[in-house]
């Protein structure tokens, strides 16, 4: 639905997004899995250049089962509102 605004509201912006799904293939790994919070997170820290995607992307990979291991400690339940039911996970940059 955001996106879907957001292709009628500023088509540039919308492309953008749409090319940077498929060149980090979240949908292979998470299809209909992700807040567009994430998503937007993600992007404008890629388009900012402080963030090596792939980093993130393994300890997604691995939390879905398609990486064999992981960088950095495990992940951990909010156990508390307003996050409870989310899970915490770290990335490792080895670039910082």
């Amino acid at each position: 639905m955001v996106l879907t605004k957001l292709k009628e509201e500023d088509p540039e912006t919308y492309s953008k997004i749409t090319s940077f799904i498929e060149l980090i293939k979240i949908d292979d790994v998470i299809k209909d899995r992700y807040s567009i919070l994430f998503l937007f997170d993600l992007f404008s820290l890629f388009e900012r250049g402080v963030l090596n995607i792939d980093t993130v992307m393994h300890e997604v990979k691995f939390l879905e089962g398609v990486e064999d291991t992981s960088r950095t400690k495990e992940a951990s339940e909010f156990r508390r509102p307003p996050l409870q039911g989310l899970w915490h996970k770290h990335y490792f940059d080895g670039s910082l």
